[in-house]
């Protein structure tokens, strides 16, 4: 990651002017994105992921492409529970297909990370850039360290909402 890096998000930096600065870029070349970037990024309320788990990583290289299914609690805000204050609590799945696929990196530090759930842990930040070649590097940072990196030309995006019964269980691609 170059803006949000583990130690930022584990308050070790200045996340205030680490997001300052990220805006500024990010502004700059937004009309450079593809559509699903630029979606993800001016999403707002509606596609924010914090916590999202990674639930499918699937690569196809003839194809070219690779799809992240990440699957998210998500408090909607406007339907809160009278009877105990809470919001009501709607899961939700995002999908990400991204394609032209030229480069996919996955690296961690075991020595970095923070608390949190087994496999990639809870996503925590992404950024965008544009590489000299023209292609988008979409660089995702996850709470045990990992950052995934990939390098493409078009990115899909599909939002759903679904019923918790429809989670996928350990072993299934869901």
């Amino acid at each position: 990651m170059k803006y949000f890096t583990i130690g930022v998000w584990a308050g070790e930096g200045d996340f205030a002017e680490a997001h300052s600065i990220y805006h500024a870029y990010i502004v700059s070349v937004a009309d450079l994105l593809p559509e699903g970037a630029r979606t993800l990024i001016s999403g707002g309320g509606s596609l924010c992921f914090a916590d999202a788990r990674l639930r499918h990583l699937d690569v196809d290289i003839p194809a070219g492409t690779v799809s992240l299914r990440f699957t998210a609690d998500v408090k909607d805000a406007e339907q809160l529970d009278e009877r105990n204050g809470a919001w009501k609590i709607i899961a939700h799945r995002l999908d990400l297909r991204y394609r032209s696929v030229v480069r996919l990196e996955s690296t961690g530090d075991p020595r970095t990370g923070l608390p949190g759930p087994n496999g990639y842990g809870d996503f925590g930040f992404d950024e965008f850039e544009i590489r000299e070649d023209g292609h988008v590097v979409h660089r995702l940072l996850f709470s045990n360290g990992i950052e995934l990196h990939i390098a493409f030309k078009e990115m899909d995006i599909h939002l759903a909402e679904f019923p918790d019964s429809l989670l996928p269980q350990r072993g299934e691609k869901g």
